[in-house]
């Protein structure tokens, strides 16, 4: 039989239904027999790391599934996380480098954000939803990351900024400020304790007991009473905000007003150029 790779789940239902029935061997006699749909919304009740959900209906039944597989070259299958979507909410503490977000907010030449940010997604780069940073309406000068300026050109009497709709990948997080990468512009801005967070994820590794999920699955028409299914898809809904571990406050101390460096970056040994002094 195919071996099987998964990720660790916290909870999970008994080793016996993973003796009894794997996903693996359920696949391989896909095209064997008749097939009947199962779909609709129901509430997550247990979860076994090897790919398993225990779920109740909305009509009470309770169900064994699956989740979405895919087969590798070598036999292998896979959990297929690319037709797992979670949606939910999360705290500013669950935000971790490599995430990709998305968020509006107004910078200056630097790149450096002027205010703490309210609202933001986390969602899943696609064609249609590319990474960059995109002009939006605001601010007092032209495209700050692109624009080459003219040789000779005076300094503005005030100091520049434009507003920009931001959809980049996240390269660190400290002391509530958030560092992040798009379009090739190095970013940074605060983050309010308060933010509201949309979450628009791919992963099995994410969905939690007590989750509601939308059911795209079928199951061998001949042995209904068994109760066991494998998705197609499974659209997740976390039913508690994400959540992670509270950030480490930065010691009050003689160095509390040094500027804040970059987490992706590491500091060189030898000195730094002096920082070109703001217009005005």
């Amino acid at each position: 039989m195919s071996s099987l790779h998964y990720p660790k789940c916290r909870r999970s239902l008994p080793l016996l239904l993973v003796l009894l029935w794997t996903t693996g061997a359920f696949a391989q006699n896909a095209n064997q027999i008749p097939k009947s749909k199962l779909s609709g919304k129901a509430t997550i009740l247990a979860i076994n790391p090897q790919g398993l959900i225990q779920v109740k209906m909305e009509d009470g039944a309770k169900w064994i599934v699956a989740v979405p597989v895919k087969q590798e070259k070598n036999g292998n299958y896979y959990i297929d996380h690319l037709k797992i979507v979670v949606t939910g909410s999360a705290k500013p503490s669950w935000l971790k480098p490599g995430m990709f977000v998305k968020f509006t907010a107004t910078f200056d030449e630097k790149g450096i954000g002027q205010q703490a940010i309210n609202q933001m997604q986390i969602f899943i780069p696609s064609k249609e939803d590319p990474l960059g940073a995109y002009r939006a309406a605001g601010g007092n000068a032209g495209n700050l990351f692109d624009d080459e300026k003219p040789a000779g050109e005076k300094p503005k009497p005030q100091k520049a900024t434009a507003r920009f709709d931001i959809a980049g990948q996240l390269r660190g997080v400290r002391d509530g400020v958030l560092y992040v990468n798009a379009g090739g512009a190095a970013l940074r801005v605060p983050v309010s304790e308060k933010c509201t967070i949309n979450v628009v994820i791919n992963g099995f590794q994410l969905c939690r007991v007590g989750d509601s999920v939308t059911l795209d699955a079928w199951y061998p028409t001949p042995q209904k009473a068994l109760g066991r299914a494998q998705a197609n898809r499974l659209d997740i809904a976390a039913a508690e905000p994400f959540e992670g571990k509270s950030e480490s406050k930065r010691p009050v101390g003689k160095d509390k007003d040094k500027p804040e460096e970059d987490p992706g970056e590491k500091k060189p040994d030898e000195e730094k150029p002096a920082e070109k002094k703001p217009a005005g």
